[in-house]
């Protein structure tokens, strides 16, 4: 789980917990948004998200089974074709608990 609070520019991120919720919590304590209704927040079902923010300061997210950086890639890319910016950024990236 990945969650970025605008206000602040607080991103936080939780990975490795074994329950969902428990990731959602941990993300949005950490960037300060537990009561923050201005706060972008991803849980993922995925092996990795990302969110990316672009000139326009909208917030876009990504996600990918390959890898972190894949993911990244993925929410710049989506937040170049959707708000039609030319420089976006990844803020916050993770990872979720891969069991084997």
């Amino acid at each position: 789980a990945v969650a970025y609070n605008p206000d602040t520019g607080q991103t936080g991120k939780a990975s490795n917990e074994l329950r969902k919720r428990t990731a959602e919590n941990e993300a949005l304590v950490r960037s300060n948004c537990t009561y923050n209704p201005n706060c972008y927040f991803y849980a993922f079902q995925t092996a990795y998200g990302a969110l990316a923010k672009g000139e326009s300061n909208q917030v876009y997210l990504g996600s990918s089974n390959k890898s972190l950086k894949d993911a990244e890639k993925q929410a710049e890319k989506n937040c170049k074709k959707e708000s039609g910016d030319k420089y976006c950024k990844a803020l916050v990236s993770s990872q979720k608990d891969i069991k084997k």
